[in-house]
């Protein structure tokens, strides 16, 4: 007699395939069935005698037709993955965590000669949120030249105030879509409070969400970075996505093309797309990247 397994995933994945990469993803994408639910799209896979066999799509809370599970070369076989926990960011005036913000007095932003400037987004309280405790951090402190066409960018967090780059080389002949940047531009944020909240599929609650914890939902490719000193796979740590809600206090920009200033002065990456950031405690290194459609 078959036995049947079932787990659900914060991604739709169309290829499986039974690879070390396929199997981090999943173990970085497993959520329990209730927070499936409340997403705008997720996976649940159903496992019959060690092997995925279906797949159901889930859209806003409903189920759609099962397909057979794809396979690129070899059929995927059942982990059992820890459960992920998943959490919205939503604005709360009582929230503990920021976006935007001057960067603290403290504070030493990593400086390149892109053509971008480093823009402080914001900081994570770790010691609050207990579901972020595995990063060994007080305080996480985004920084990212958003406007920058950048792939993956690595910063070393060893001194969590004053992160430095890593792949400096590749990062310093980073280009951007707005000629009238520099590196030497200013801006900021108004600074925001938020808190984490476990998702609720309703139109208040989704017009709200921007960005969230737990597990990953990529735009585009599934993508894992690997830490450049150690080899060794990331964690997701956050992504934030673009929006209106985060408004803009002071800018040095000057907008020479009007239908460029709504991405230079919100908060914006890559024409509404989403930052993703992972992070690796053991190396204290970050990993920044962009997905848009």
């Amino acid at each position: 007699m078959s036995e049947n397994k079932v787990a659900y995933y914060s991604n739709m994945i169309w290829d499986l395939d039974n690879s070390d990469d396929m199997h981090l993803v999943l173990a970085q994408s497993k959520i329990d069935k209730d927070t499936a639910e409340n997403m705008e799209s997720a996976m649940k896979l159903v496992y019959e005698d060690g092997v995925a066999k279906e797949v159901i799509w889930m859209k806003d809370g409903e189920y759609h037709g099962a397909d057979e599970a794809r396979f690129i070369s070899f059929p995927i076989t059942y982990v059992d993955y820890p459960i992920r926990d998943y959490k919205t960011i939503v604005l709360d005036a009582k929230g503990q965590h920021f976006l935007g913000g001057e960067a603290p007095n403290d504070f030493v932003m990593p400086t390149s000669i892109c053509n971008a400037p480093f823009v402080y987004l914001g900081k994570l309280d770790c010691q609050i949120e207990a579901s972020l405790s595995w990063t060994e951090l007080d305080m996480f402190h985004i920084v990212c030249p958003i406007h920058a066409d950048m792939d993956v960018m690595f910063l070393d967090y060893k001194n969590p105030n004053h992160p430095k780059i890593i792949n400096k080389e590749k990062v310093d002949k980073y280009t951007s879509q707005y000629e009238a940047l520099n590196n030497k531009d200013s801006i900021i944020f108004e600074q925001t409070p938020f808190s984490f909240k476990n998702i609720k599929l309703d139109l208040t609650n989704q017009s709200e969400i921007i960005g969230n914890i737990g597990a990953p939902s990529w735009v585009q490719q599934e993508l894992i970075p690997r830490c450049p000193k150690t080899g060794n796979p990331m964690e997701f740590l956050i992504s934030l996505a673009s929006n209106k809600l985060v408004e803009l206090n002071t800018s040095t920009v000057k907008v020479v093309d009007e239908f460029m200033e709504h991405y230079v002065n919100t908060f914006n990456f890559w024409h509404d797309g989403v930052l993703f950031v992972f992070y690796s405690p053991d190396s204290k290194v970050a990993a920044y990247f962009i997905q848009n459609t």
